[in-house]
């Protein structure tokens, strides 16, 4: 909408600037100086309101209209005295206008200014004069002609002064004078009958128009018009045009009105006749058209008024139906988030939520109570979100009789170029269809192969230890068994043992392939010897872990690993329910052109079917398209095999668990419920396990172990930190080495003592700077020590501050209430007779009545007449208050005890 400023539109109204800016003021806008811009539709508004005012003052000398018959109408001015003169004299005054009509040219040119105009009034009284509107009989001899349309004559306002009063008796003694003249007998009778015949108006009479010449009122709205012409030919009496004797008429001329023709002579009608005929039944439409024009801009007008009333309302405030003030919230929210629902403003709920005491932003986290009492300020009512994921995936026990056998799920793992890529593609290209020509049709982050026997294995991709760390963290225990590649001709390197460490953690057995026997410098026993130091003893030498010589690169051995790997599954007995509801891990996730997210997973329990409603992480949506690692599209997926999964609306984190739900409404709000889950945890700032932390922990059940990784200069002082540590601990809580190693503290034991909520060690070594900032930044605490007596005292003080201490209870005395007393700013205090021992202040009070416990807090106020007291003795009396409780009554006792608290130890 356009805009223009104060300035312009003072200059189109025609204004003063100050006074345009002072009357938009006056309307409530909000305009400082000239330069502000307004809205057309203002300068609209300003501009009828000018227009009306002025409508207005120029409407003050209003006029009345009066219609006598159907074709006389009386217009008189309001006079503050009586109007003079009789009737015979207004009859003198109408015959003498119709005179002057008659001496008018057809044509009657404009109304001249109302400023050029004498205004007449009588010299005494201002009298003014009445115009009345007759009708003349015409000659019976005249044509019949029909009466010329009735259009009502202009009215128009005069505010001169009268300058020439004595122009007034001019004009009257000439209009009596004409008259006089020109009165006759037939003009006489046709002004008398004119009353009488006014209702039915005979045929051959016809309309005088006479034109008043007084200062008229405008109408509201005035059109310009030109000047109104006589359509039709004026009546005049018959003396006053007969034409001379002998005289000869003017070639075309029409006899005057009222003359009749020769008796028995019909005058055939000559072209002027015609036309003049025609002239005079010609009706001007114009009029009529400016008439409606006038109309409908009127009424444009009218309707504009109505749409500005209606736009500058104010707004009504809404109040919310008793449905919709009831707001759901979860365990905590997101302060902008609650504003939101409730739709009230951020900042207005701020700054409510710090009148009561809160300082908080519009991006942090308040709990379920917080959220309750300021939406109970604001009058809306918090229900506790009743979305839970229990609730959802309900815990299902297994049927037996549906238990069947799945694939085992195999992660090959080991140091880099130790031969993990070329075994992989030797497993692949040794048990391929023909067709594929030993080729992966489709890069997965897992894939299945057929053995000769008809049996499938899941082969993962080698995943970064970093990924797998993550997913077992997660509690997606995706791998079964893991094959352990080292490198003959290499030995155990660093990679090799955080492998091993990452699977114990997880549990997981291990099947180790000793690579590359096909080269000289080859010692497979010295890879069995470096092994056995880490808990890898082969079954030959009486342990129970699988050890296979093999070559990747010639295919040597390729079998026998296969073999191992399926008596090590059998041996655990891999079974799954394809009934139950499904549940898959993803391994990886990505986005292709045109497909979108694309998610790898393995199912683990259940069948995954197309179509079905899905959910991981915080992304939810209904499989559309399933591919095996061959490309082929699939219906379903069983437990233990993988697929490409597409239909996600997001791309979730490796290592999340994928469920299925039975609707969209319950996946939506499923992932609601974990994002303001996800937004509480960032907020807090993951700080992962301190000793601080630890006994509260234990507390909630969450820890029975103090999980540490070890990492020392040499063997020696490793040996030594590590049986210490392990020495220490009860039956209560224990201390579990996840990993220990010789040389500097590395990112990757940072990362494996944060999957696992583990602290970190060091003896006689320091992180690098890159390992303090990611330790920093994963809240992994590292403590390192250079005696290794400060390290075990520490430790064993972490490990007896995880250790509940116990509690004794030690009373010190007994008082009865026998009255009670109110205090201003003090309250209700207790006036007490002590019976047994002593009342000591500050400590722990129980009051009961009637034998029972009725509140249990802290002696907060103790007095011995107005002087405050430590404690009172037995056979005194005191006064005495409980923190949070006022209710006492005569009769009550209060007990005054103490908790002492005796440390645990190891």
């Amino acid at each position: 909408m356009a805009k223009i400023t104060v300035e312009a539109a003072a200059k189109r109204l025609g204004m003063e600037p100050e006074e345009c800016l002072k009357r938009l003021q006056e309307m409530g806008l909000m305009v400082r100086d000239q330069l502000d811009k307004i809205d057309s539709d203002v300068f609209q508004k300003v501009k009828l309101q000018l227009e009306d005012e002025k409508m207005r003052a120029k409407a003050a000398a209003a006029s009345t209209s009066k219609r006598i018959g159907s074709k006389i109408i009386r217009r008189r001015r309001i006079k503050d005295e009586a109007e003079g003169g009789t009737e015979e004299e207004l009859m003198a005054e109408t015959a003498a206008a119709a005179e002057v009509a008659t001496e008018q040219p057809q044509e009657i040119p404009a109304v001249p200014p109302a400023e050029d105009l004498p205004v007449v009034e009588d010299a005494a009284a201002s009298a003014r004069e009445e115009t009345v509107t007759t009708e003349v009989a015409a000659p019976e001899s005249e044509m019949p002609e029909p009466a010329a349309p009735e259009f009502p004559a202009e009215e128009t306002a005069l505010q001169s002064e009268v300058e020439e009063p004595a122009a007034t008796g001019e004009i009257e003694e000439s209009a009596e004078e004409a008259v006089a003249e020109t009165e006759s007998p037939a003009s006489t009778e046709a002004v008398e009958a004119a009353p009488a015949e006014s209702g039915k108006p005979a045929r051959g009479k016809k309309k005088t128009v006479v034109e008043d010449l007084r200062p008229k009122r405008l109408k509201l709205y005035e059109v310009t018009r030109e000047p109104a012409k006589i359509i039709s030919k004026p009546v005049v009496p018959l003396e006053t045009l007969k034409p001379a004797a002998g005289a000869k008429p003017a070639p075309g001329a029409k006899p005057a009105s009222g003359e009749a023709a020769p008796a028995g002579e019909t005058k055939p009608p000559t072209d002027a006749d015609k036309r003049e005929r025609k002239g005079r039944r010609v009706v001007d439409f114009g009029e009529r058209d400016r008439r409606k024009e006038e109309d409908r801009e009127i009424g444009f007008l009218r309707n504009r008024r109505q749409k500005k009333k209606k736009a500058v309302q104010k707004t009504e405030i809404t109040v919310p139906k008793a449905i919709k003030r009831k707001i759901r919230v979860g365990d905590q929210i997101q302060v902008g988030e609650l504003g939101k629902r409730m739709g009230v403003k951020s900042g207005d709920l701020i700054r409510k939520l710090i009148g009561l005491g809160m300082l908080v932003t519009i991006n942090q986290n308040i709990d379920f109570d917080t959220a309750s009492i300021v939406a109970n300020e604001l009058g809306f009512e918090v229900e506790k979100s009743t979305v839970q994921e229990d609730d959802i995936f309900k815990t299902v026990e297994t049927i037996p009789e549906n238990l069947r056998s799945r694939p085992p799920v195999v992660t090959v793992m080991g140091h880099v170029d130790h031969g993990k890529t070329t075994l992989l593609d030797a497993i692949r290209s040794t048990h391929v269809a023909d067709g594929e020509a030993g080729g992966i049709t489709q890069h997965m982050g897992s894939y299945s192969v057929r053995l000769p026997d008809d049996r499938l294995v899941t082969f993962v991709d080698t995943p970064g230890h970093e990924s797998f760390a993550a997913m077992r963290a997660r509690g997606a225990k995706v791998t079964d068994i893991v094959i352990l590649v080292v490198a003959a001709d290499d030995g155990v390197m660093p990679q090799t043992i955080e492998s091993i460490s990452h699977a114990k953690d997880a549990e997981v057995p291990i099947v180790v392939a000793v690579n590359k026997i096909d080269k000289e410098n080859a010692s497979p026993e010295k890879i069995t010897r470096q092994l056995m130091e880490y808990g890898l003893v082969p079954e030959q030498l009486g342990g129970d872990t699988l050890f296979v010589n093999i070559s990747a690169k010639k295919k040597i051995g390729i079998e026998e690993l296969l073999e191992a790997v399926l008596l090590q599954a059998e041996m655990m007995q891999l079974t799954a329910d394809p009934a139950k509801a499904p549940l898959a891990i993803i391994l990886d996730a990505r986005l292709e052109r045109g497909l979108g997210p694309v998610v790898d997973v393995i199912v683990r329990e259940g069948t995954l079917r197309k179509s079905d409603f899905m959910v991981a992480d915080v992304f939810f949506g209904r499989i559309r398209m399933m591919l095996d690692d061959k490309g082929q599209q699939l219906d379903e997926v069983g437990p233990g095999m993988p697929a490409q999964i597409i239909g996600f609306n997001g791309i979730p984190r490796a290592g999340m668990v994928l469920n299925v739900v039975p609707e969209e409404k319950t996946a939506k709000a499923l992932v609601n419920l974990r994002v303001e889950k996800g937004r509480a945890e960032e907020q807090k700032k993951r700080v992962g396990i301190r000793l601080e932390d630890l006994y509260a922990k234990v507390q909630e059940g969450e820890i029975k172990e103090l999980k540490v990784v070890v990492k020392c200069d040499v063997h020696g002082s490793l040996e030594a930190v590590r049986d210490s540590v392990l020495r220490l601990g009860n039956e209560d809580i224990k201390v579990r080495v996840l990993h220990s190693g010789v040389g500097t503290i590395t990112e990757t034991d940072v990362n494996l003592a944060s999957a696992s909520e583990a602290i970190i060690i060091g003896f006689n070594v320091k992180p690098e700077a890159k390992t303090k900032e990611l330790a920093e930044t994963l809240g992994v605490e590292i403590k390192t020590y250079a005696i290794i007596y400060d390290l075990i005292q520490e430790v064993k003080a972490a490990l007896e501050g995880m250790l509940e201490p116990t509690y004794e209870e030690v009373v010190n005395g007994v008082a009865e209430v026998r009255s009670t007393f109110n205090i201003s700013r003090v309250g209700t205090i207790a006036g007490c007779y002590v019976l047994e021992g002593k009342i000591v202040r500050n400590s722990k009070a129980r009051l009961f009545r009637k034998g029972e416990l009725i509140h249990t807090g802290t002696l907060s106020g103790l007095k011995r007449f107005k002087d405050d007291a430590r404690e009172v003795a037995s056979g005194f009396e005191c006064g005495i208050a409980i923190d949070g409780y006022q209710a006492y009554e005569a009769g009550d006792r209060i007990e005054s005890f103490n908790l002492l608290e005796h440390k645990a130890t190891l």
